[in-house]
C-alpha cells in the first residue's frame, strides 16, 4: 500500500469541555485518496485561536491516527460555550492540514471564588452576611453542574444559621440567609466561617474569620416601681413575682430601653408607638415618651394572681412579664365555714369542725397567732361549752371549733351559734335533728284497738314504719333494713319483705292484704343497725269474715226423696254464703245454675262435664226467703242410675263457686212393656225335616222396662208364656212347636226371662209364606192386672220349602239392615232440621236484644255510628272518663273506719252518710262533731263488745237503745208550712238539716240514727235569714236549732254568737266532715257503661249466631249431606221393593 499523502478527521464524540480530555480520530490516505496505514511517526500539531491545547500522544489503529488525550484550556465566555476552530497539522503530508470547528463548554467544578475576599470580616449581631459565590472550572470559567450547591457554616456559637445557595443552573449566586444572632452578647465575639460544595469534595472550601460585634438596637427592658412603704425604688426582673396589698394600686411604673451592651437607648416617638403593655389598651404617649407607664390595679383576692407583660415590638418582640400576687389586708370581718353538714344530731357532737377566718374587706383571710385564741369566744344557747374546744389551723389563716353539741333537753331546730374575736362578730347556724333510731312507731295506726280487716282484704293505709330516737323524735336514718315479725296463723300480702328506710326514716311495706281465720294476730316490725336490734310497738289485726265475700253454695232439699224416672225432683232451695256464714242477698239471679249429669263408668266427676243439664232458678215470688233461689218441680231424667246434681255462683267468668256434689240414685217406673235386650230381627222357619231349618229362636232375652226404656222388674219374678198367633183370628192354622203345643212357658226371674231353643213341629201347619207372630206375655202376682202389659209380638215368616225359606231369610235381614239404614238417616235429618230452627230462633232473640239495648243507647245519646265498629273504642273512653271521675279529688271523710265484717256494725256516724254541698257539709259536719267518731251498733251487746275491744276509747250508739216514740217524721213540712198553709214569707231557703244526706247503706237505720241526732233542725242561708226565721216561727210553735250555710248556729234556746257557735275552717276538722257523693256524671257513665258491655255481648252473640246459621246451612248445601239424602232415598226404593217382593203393604 501507498505512503500517506492526505488526511482527513473521522467522527469525533461532543460534548467537548475546558480540561476533559476528548480524542480526534484522523482518517489517513494515499495521494489516490485510498485508506492507508499509518505510523506513530507522525506527530500532529493542534492550533486553535484563544485556546491552550495539549495532547498525550498518538494511536495507530489501521488507516486511522487517533490522538489521545486532548484537552483545552482557555475563556469559553458563558456556560453556553464558545465555537473555535481548530488547526490539525499533520507534517509531511502532501496535504497536512485540516480545520475542523468544535464547541468548547465550561469544565468541571474547580475551584470557589468568594467576595471579599478579606479573610476576616465584621457583621453587628442580628444583621446577616452575604456572600457572592461563583463556582469555576480549571481555566477560571464558570461551571455549572447538577446538584451543584454552595454552603456557609457558622461555628463558635450555638443557634448560628447555615446559608446555602443552588448554584447549578448559573454557576454563581448570592451566599446568604437568617441574621447572626449571638445570645447574651455583652461584647465582641470571633466566629469561623467554612464556605464548601458538599456535593463535590475535589472543590477545596474557603474559610474567613467573622467579628461579631454587638447590636445597637434595643435588646431589652428594665422596669422598676416606687415602694410607697419603703420608699424606695424596686427594679422588677423578667417573670419575678410582685407582692402587693389585695385591691391597691402599683403606681410610679418606670421603664428603660437597653442595647446589647446594656447601653440606655433614648426613647423616640416610633419607639414609645411599639411599647405595648397588657393591662390597658391605650397609653399616653407622653407619659411613655419620659419612661413612665400606667398604674396596675392588685388583684382583690390572694387566690387571684395578676401576670403582667411589657412589649416591644421592633426588628423582633422584646417583652419583660411578672405576675401580681395579693396579700391580705387588715382583717374587719370574720368568716365561719363548717367543714361537714351544718347538722347535728339530738345528743351528738358536729360531725365536721367550724373554721373561723379574719378576713379583709375583700374577703381574703389574714395571718393569725397562737395567742389570738385567747380572744375567741363563743356562746348559743343550750350549747355544751364544756365539751367545746379551740384550735390554730395549719397555715395559721384560721380558727378551728371543735366538739360543738348541745344539751340532750333543749328543742330540735335551728340553733344561731354566735362567734366573737376581738370586737368581731359571727353567727352559724346549726340545725339539731333527731339522734339515732332506738325505736320505731306506726304512721296513721289506729290506737283504739285492733285494726279490723276482712280476710284477704287489704288495709285501708299503707303500713309505713318510723324510726325514732331516744327522745321519741323521727329519726332520719336511712338504709335500714325493717322487718315484719308475724305470727303463724297470720298471712300478709304481699309477702313481707326487709325494706329499707328512706331518707326521712321511714320504711313503706305498701298496702298489704290479711289473711287468715278468724280471730286476733299480732306483728311487730324490727331493725337491725349494727349488732344492735330494735323493735317496733306490737300491731293488732282482727280478722272478721266478709259479709259481702261468697264461700259457697249451701243448699237445702230433702235428703230422704225418692227419685222416679220421669217424675219430678224434690224441691232445692239455694243460697250463697258468705265468709260469715250469712246469707248474701244481694246476688243476681242470672249467674244461679243448676246442673245435672248421668255418672258414666266408675269414675265420679266432680265437676259438671259440659253436656250437663243446665237449669235456672224459678222466678222470684213474693213468700221467698231473701237471698234464696229456688229449684221446684224440675223433671228427674229419663235414665235411671246415678245422677249428680251440682249447683254454681259464677262470681265471675274466672271465678265460679260449686255446691257440694248431690248425688241421686234415679229409679224406674213402674214396668209398662216387655221388651228385648237387642232387636232380633224378622226370624223365618220353615216345615222341612232339617231341625235348624225349622229353629225360630236360638236365645232371646226379653226384659220388662218401663215408659222411657228402663229396666223395670228387679222386684218381679214369675213367666212368660210364649204362644204363635196369626196375623187374622185365633181359629187360623197356625204352625205348632216341638210336641205339638201351641204355646210354652218361661220363667220370668227379677224382669228377666230368657228365651232359648224355640222350635216349630215337623210338618207343622202352617200357610206357605205366611208372616206369624210369637206373642210373649209376661205373667206375675207382682203386675198389675187392671194394667197388664202387652205382650212382646215377635213377627216370623212360615214356608214349606227349605229354598224358599233361605231365600225370604236373606231378603229379611236385607230388609232389616235398610230399615236401620232408613232409622239412622232420619233421625240424623230430623236432628240437623231442629237443630236450624233451634238457630234461627237464637238469631232472632239475639237481634230482638241487640235492637233493644240499641235504642236504649240511642236514648242515651250516644251516636248511632259508634255502635257500628266503634263500641270498644267507645266503651275504653267511657270508661277512661269514669275512672277519671271516680279519681278525680273529692271531699271524704279522714276517720278511721269502723270495725268492718260484722253485719250488727252499721258504722260511724261519719261514714254514714254524704253531703252534696260543701258549705251544708261543714257546718253539719261541725255541729255533729262530737258524734261523728261514734260507731253505730244494731245490738247493745256488739256496741259493749267494740267498747271493749278500744279499752273503753270508742263510742258507740246501739239501735236497740234508741226511743223511737219521740223521733221525728221523716216526711213532716217545715215549721212555717205547718197546718198545709204558709204562715209567713221566708227567706234563706229553709230546708230540714236531714233533707241533705244521701245514704249509700242501710237507708232505714241510718234514718232512725240521724232523725234522733239532728232532730228537726233547720238550714238557711245566712245568720240574718236565720233570726228573721225564727223570730216569725216562735210566735206559732217552737223553733228547732238553725244553722247556716255560712256557718253559724242559733240554738233552740235563742242563742247564737260566739266561739262556740261559729262553724271551724275546714282544714281544724282534722278529717271529720261528710264525705261528698260521687258526682252524676260518674253514675249516667256507669249507666252507659253498662248498656254498652251488655250490647256489644249482643252484638257478638248476634254475629256468632248468624255464623253458627249460616255454617250450618252452608254444610247442608255440602256434596256429602246431598249423597246422604240420595242414600237414604235409594234405601227406601231398595225397601219397598223387598217389602213388595215378600208379598207386605208398602211403606207407608
Amino acid at each position: 500500500e501507498a505512503a500517506p499523502d492526505k488526511f482527513t478527521v473521522g467522527l469525533m464524540d461532543p460534548p467537548f469541555q475546558v480540561g476533559q480530555p476528548f480524542q480526534i480520530p484522523l482518517e489517513l490516505q494515499d495521494e489516490f485518496g485510498h485508506p492507508t496505514s499509518g505510523t506513530n511517526k507522525l506527530q500532529p500539531v493542534l492550533e486553535a485561536s484563544g485556546l491552550d491545547l495539549s495532547y498525550e500522544g498518538t494511536e495507530a489503529k489501521g488507516s486511522t491516527l487517533v490522538i489521545k488525550k486532548v484537552t483545552a484550556l482557555g475563556d469559553v465566555g458563558s456556560h453556553q460555550g464558545k465555537n473555535f476552530n481548530l488547526k490539525v497539522t499533520l507534517p509531511g503530508l502532501e496535504e497536512d492540514t485540516q480545520v475542523l470547528k468544535i464547541r468548547l463548554l465550561p469544565g468541571p467544578p474547580s475551584s470557589l471564588h468568594v467576595k471579599p475576599a478579606d479573610d476576616s470580616l465584621q457583621v453587628e449581631n442580628g444583621k446577616e452576611l452575604s456572600f457572592d459565590v461563583e463556582v469555576r472550572d480549571k481555566a477560571g470559567n464558570i461551571s455549572t453542574q447538577p446538584k451543584l450547591d454552595v454552603t456557609c457554616k457558622f461555628t463558635g456559637s450555638s443557634g448560628l444559621p447555615t446559608y446555602s445557595v443552588d448554584c447549578s443552573n448559573t454557576g454563581r449566586g448570592v451566599l446568604t440567609g437568617d441574621p447572626i444572632q449571638v445570645r447574651n452578647m455583652k461584647k465582641e465575639q470571633w466566629l469561623r466561617a467554612v464556605i464548601s460544595c458538599p456535593s463535590f469534595r475535589g472543590i477545596p472550601a474557603i474559610e474567613k474569620k467573622v467579628v461579631v460585634t454587638p447590636s445597637t438596637r434595643a435588646s431589652t427592658l428594665e422596669l422598676s416601681y416606687m415602694d410607697q412603704e419603703q420608699e424606695t425604688t424596686v427594679q422588677v426582673r423578667h417573670q419575678a413575682s410582685v407582692t402587693c396589698t389585695a385591691g391597691d394600686t402599683l403606681d410610679g411604673l418606670t421603664f428603660t430601653v437597653l442595647d446589647e451592651a446594656s447601653r440606655i437607648l433614648p426613647i423616640t416617638e416610633a419607639t414609645a408607638a411599639k411599647i405595648k403593655v397588657n393591662w390597658t389598651p391605650r397609653l399616653n404617649t407622653k407619659e411613655v415618651l419620659k419612661g413612665n407607664l400606667p398604674a396596675i390595679k392588685v388583684p382583690l383576692s390572694v387566690t387571684e394572681t395578676k401576670y403582667c407583660q411589657v412589649t416591644l415590638h421592633d426588628h423582633y418582640p422584646i417583652e419583660l412579664g411578672f405576675t401580681i400576687r395579693s396579700q391580705a389586708g387588715e382583717g374587719i370581718h370574720l368568716r365561719c365555714t363548717c367543714t361537714g353538714e351544718q347538722v347535728l344530731r339530738y345528743g351528738e357532737k358536729l360531725q365536721g369542725d367550724i373554721h373561723i377566718t379574719v378576713v379583709d374587706t375583700h374577703g381574703n383571710p389574714t395571718k393569725l397567732t397562737q395567742g389570738g385564741l385567747k380572744y375567741l369566744n363563743v356562746e348559743a344557747d343550750g350549747l355544751d361549752t364544756s365539751a367545746c374546744s379551740r384550735a390554730l389551723g395549719e397555715k395559721s389563716d384560721h380558727f378551728v371549733l371543735k366538739n360543738i353539741r348541745f344539751h340532750s333537753e333543749g328543742p330540735l331546730g335551728t340553733k344561731e351559734l354566735c362567734v366573737t374575736w376581738r370586737d368581731l362578730q359571727e353567727f352559724v347556724r346549726l340545725v339539731v335533728v333527731p339522734g339515732p333510731p332506738v325505736g320505731m312507731e306506726i304512721i296513721d295506726w289506729p290506737e283504739d284497738g285492733p285494726l279490723m280487716v276482712y280476710n284477704g282484704t287489704e288495709f285501708d293505709k299503707p303500713l309505713v314504719v318510723q324510726l325514732i330516737d331516744a327522745a321519741g323524735n323521727p329519726s332520719q336514718e336511712s338504709g335500714v333494713g325493717v322487718q315484719l315479725d308475724k305470727d303463724k296463723g297470720l298471712e300478709l300480702t304481699p309477702s313481707p319483705q326487709c325494706v329499707k328506710t328512706d331518707a326521712s326514716g321511714r320504711a313503706n311495706f305498701g298496702i298489704m292484704a290479711a289473711s287468715g281465720t278468724k280471730g286476733d294476730y299480732e306483728f311487730r316490725p324490727k331493725a337491725q343497725i349494727g349488732k344492735k336490734t330494735i323493735e317496733g310497738p306490737t300491731l293488732m289485726v282482727m280478722i272478721v269474715p266478709d259479709p259481702t265475700k261468697p264461700v259457697a253454695v249451701n243448699v237445702e232439699y230433702n235428703r230422704n226423696a225418692v227419685y222416679i224416672a220421669g217424675d219430678k225432683l224434690t224441691e232445692f232451695i239455694v243460697s250463697i254464703c258468705a265468709e260469715d256464714e250469712s246469707v248474701i242477698t244481694e246476688v243476681p239471679i242470672s249467674n244461679v245454675r243448676m246442673k245435672v249429669w248421668k255418672q258414666d263408668g266408675g269414675q265420679l266427676l266432680k265437676r259438671p262435664p259440659p253436656v250437663a243439664f243446665v237449669f235456672d232458678p224459678d222466678p222470684i215470688k213474693d213468700t221467698d226467703k231473701k237471698g234464696h233461689f229456688y229449684f221446684r218441680d224440675r223433671r228427674v231424667p229419663e235414665k235411671s242410675g246415678i245422677h249428680s246434681i251440682m249447683f254454681q255462683y259464677n262470681v265471675s267468668r274466672q271465678n265460679i263457686i260449686y255446691s257440694n256434689l248431690i248425688a241421686i240414685n234415679v229409679q224406674p217406673g213402674a214396668p209398662v212393656k216387655l221388651a228385648p235386650e237387642s232387636a232380633p230381627g224378622t226370624p223365618t222357619v220353615s216345615n222341612t225335616a232339617r231341625s235348624a231349618s225349622r229353629t225360630l229362636l236360638k236365645q232371646l232375652k226379653l226384659v220388662l222396662k218401663d215408659q222411657y226404656d228402663n229396666p223395670a222388674g228387679e222386684h218381679v219374678n214369675g213367666e212368660v208364656v210364649l204362644r204363635v198367633a196369626g196375623e187374622e183370628t185365633q181359629e187360623e192354622e197356625v204352625p205348632q212347636m216341638v210336641g205339638g203345643s201351641k204355646e210354652m212357658t218361661v220363667e220370668l226371674v227379677r224382669g228377666v226371662a230368657l228365651v232359648q231353643n224355640v222350635t216349630m213341629q215337623q210338618n207343622s201347619p202352617g200357610r206357605d209364606g205366611k208372616q206369624y207372630f210369637l206373642q210373649c206375655s209376661p205373667k206375675s202376682l207382682q203386675l198389675s192386672r187392671t194394667n197388664p202389659i202387652p205382650p212382646f209380638n215377635l213377627s216370623f215368616m212360615f214356608y214349606n220349602n227349605v229354598r224358599k225359606q233361605e231365600e225370604m231369610a236373606n231378603l229379611t235381614r236385607e230388609k232389616d239392615a235398610l230399615l236401620q239404614t232408613i232409622r239412622t238417616y232420619k233421625q240424623l235429618f230430623d236432628t240437623t232440621q231442629q237443630l236450624i230452627s233451634e238457630m234461627k230462633i237464637s238469631v232472632h232473640e239475639a237481634k230482638q236484644s241487640e235492637q233493644s239495648l240499641r235504642m236504649e243507647l240511642r236514648n242515651q245519646a250516644v251516636p248511632a255510628s259508634c255502635l257500628e265498629s266503634k263500641v270498644d273504642e267507645l266503651l275504653g273512653i267511657r270508661m277512661q272518663e269514669r275512672d277519671e271521675t271516680l279519681n278525680s279529688p273529692r271531699r271524704q271523710c279522714g276517720l278511721n273506719p269502723a270495725p268492718k265484717g260484722d253485719q250488727e256494725i252499721l258504722g260511724k256516724i261519719g261514714h254514714l252518710a254524704l253531703v252534696e254541698d260543701d258549705d251544708i257539709a261543714r257546718v253539719l259536719s261541725w255541729h255533729m262533731a262530737s258524734d261523728m267518731d261514734c260507731v253505730v251498733t244494731v245490738t247493745t251487746a256488739k256496741a259493749k263488745q267494740v267498747y271493749a275491744g278500744s279499752h273503753g276509747r270508742q263510742q258507740v250508739l246501739p239501735l236497740d237503745s234508741i226511743y223511737r216514740r219521740n223521733l221525728p217524721d221523716w216526711n213532716r213540712p217545715l215549721p212555717h208550712l205547718r197546718g198545709n198553709r204558709t204562715n209567713f214569707v221566708t227567706k234563706g231557703n229553709p230546708v230540714y238539716a236531714r233533707d241533705m244526706l244521701i245514704f249509700p247503706q242501710d237507708p232505714d237505720n241510718c234514718k232512725l240514727v240521724f232523725g234522733m241526732l239532728l232532730g228537726e233542725t233547720v238550714i238557711l242561708d245566712s245568720l240574718d235569714d236565720a233570726n228573721a226565721y225564727r223570730q216569725e216561727v216562735v210566735k206559732i210553735t217552737h223553733c228547732p236549732t238553725l244553722l247556716t250555710r255560712s256557718g253559724d248556729r242559733i240554738r233552740s234556746n235563742g242563742k247564737f254568737g260566739g266561739v262556740q257557735n261559729k262553724a271551724i275552717p275546714v282544714e281544724k276538722m282534722k278529717g271529720a266532715i261528710f264525705g261528698a257523693p260521687l258526682p252524676l256524671a260518674y253514675h249516667a257513665l256507669c249507666t252507659q257503661i253498662d248498656t254498652l258491655e251488655k250490647y256489644r255481648e249482643a252484638m257478638i252473640k248476634r254475629i256468632n249466631a248468624e255464623d253458627d246459621l249460616n255454617f250450618q246451612l252452608e254444610a247442608e248445601e255440602l256434596p256429602e249431606k246431598q249423597q246422604q239424602r240420595q242414600e237414604l232415598q235409594e234405601a227406601q226404593e231398595q225397601f219397598r221393593d223387598i217389602e213388595k217382593r215378600l208379598g207386605k203393604a208398602t211403606l207407608t
